[in-house]
């Protein structure tokens, strides 16, 4: 997948993604320039100069809006069937989509009564219902609750990584793009700042780009799934420690989280090194080593930034200042990064 973009001053860019890249995920701060670049390469900008090959010949591109744009005088199902009168032999079947949807209860209703949320979950079952080689979302899951749209979330990438189609999204929210994209691009003044698959991305990008919470993107194995065990949660294995995990994404029993560095506090193992020696309602428990303590925001926030590493992966924790010293803590050392099941 490549395309290059030129819109008026709005938007300067090129960018190529492995064809292992189903899901790409767009970000930028606000007014960056992310709808336009959509809107460019939906066809739907007169004035753009595109050039796109997106591995396929003759694609058909799909494009949801963050509003649904549904046709309000048909109900939810009409204009679900419409869509399905034109799509592409092989395409997704409606109740499928129905389901991955989550719209089964909706198809009665008029369009004119649903909520945003609702609205928008029958766009996108609306566009997967005419089959698109290419499908486009600009903030088009924005309004449903994080839950049920990291469900659906999960359905696209089920299906675009068996071949019904590449995904390009656009999304504010890191979790989601971390959790649901192969590859990502972020944009600034309509120009590429990164791009690549998410895992280099997201070490690329600087702590402030992260934000004011910076987060990591941890992986691992799953040794049981929320079917399977009594409490509804994931365990997710990261450098041989069981971990609870419940918002991740899961692929061939690899499972992806997002940790941020709020929700990361810091102890001193035990003299023996036992992770079970701290009676706590904090589940997980997971030796590390300060890589870095980064005192920048000290006098200003009174909290302290440390980088940890656990086997070969990094993450970070906020702590104050008062907390540091109290615990002696140094770069080098070997301390217990504790956090909730996620």
């Amino acid at each position: 997948m490549e395309f290059s973009v030129s819109l008026n001053q709005r938007v300067s860019l090129s960018a190529s993604f492995s064809p292992a890249a189903k899901m790409l995920g767009v970000s930028g701060v606000s007014g960056a320039g992310k709808s336009s670049l959509l809107s460019a390469l939906a066809g739907a900008e007169p004035s753009a100069k595109v050039n796109v090959d997106w591995g396929i010949d003759a694609a058909r591109v799909g494009v949801v809006f963050q509003q649904p744009m549904l046709f309000p005088n048909l109900s939810v199902q009409d204009n679900l069937l419409l869509s399905k009168r034109y799509a592409k032999q092989g395409s997704i079947e409606f109740q499928k989509v129905v389901e991955g949807c989550e719209i089964s209860e909706l198809l009665q209703r008029p369009v004119t009564t649903l909520s945003g949320g609702e609205g928008q979950r029958v766009a996108i079952a609306r566009a997967l219902l005419n089959g698109p080689d290419i499908l486009l979302l600009d903030e088009a899951l924005s309004a449903i609750d994080i839950t049920r749209r990291h469900r659906i979330y999960r359905f696209l990438s089920a299906n675009a990584e068996t071949g019904y189609f590449r995904c390009v999204y656009v999304s504010h929210d890191w979790q989601d793009l971390a959790l649901f994209s192969d590859a990502l691009l972020i944009i600034d003044k309509g120009r590429k700042q990164h791009s690549g698959m998410t895992q280099d991305v997201l070490n690329a990008v600087s702590v402030d780009e992260l934000g004011s919470n910076p987060f990591a993107l941890l992986e691992g194995e799953v040794t049981q799934t929320a079917e399977q065990s009594a409490h509804a949660l994931q365990i997710v294995s990261i450098d041989n420690t069981p971990l609870f995990v419940n918002q991740c994404s899961v692929v061939d029993s690899r499972a992806k989280f997002v940790l941020y560095a709020s929700d990361v506090s810091i102890s001193i193992p035990a003299k023996d090194n036992s992770l079970e020696s701290e009676q706590s309602s904090i589940l997980n428990a997971l030796c590390c080593e300060i890589k870095m303590i980064n005192d920048s925001e000290a006098k200003t926030s009174g909290k302290v930034l440390l980088t940890l590493q656990a086997g070969n992966q990094c993450f970070y924790s906020r702590i104050s200042v008062l907390s540091l010293s109290r615990l002696g803590l140094e770069k080098g050392q070997q301390v217990v990064a504790r956090f909730k099941a996620l």
